[in-house]
């Protein structure tokens, strides 16, 4: 998903940096954030548990 969206410089403009995987602080989590949401879970939910995993 990610190349796709990078790889022509306008669509890359499009790709909101919080959904950059790279700016993400578990390096194991990264996979998680290119999944769709599929247990009926919001967006904001799944980057809270990226974000906040304990809480």
């Amino acid at each position: 998903v990610r190349k796709d969206c990078f790889s022509e410089p306008t669509h890359s403009k499009l790709w909101p940096a919080y959904l950059d995987c790279r700016a993400l602080p578990q390096p194991e989590k990264h996979e998680l954030c290119m999944q769709r949401v599929i247990d009926g879970g919001t967006w904001s939910d799944r980057i809270n548990s990226l974000l906040l995993p304990n809480v």
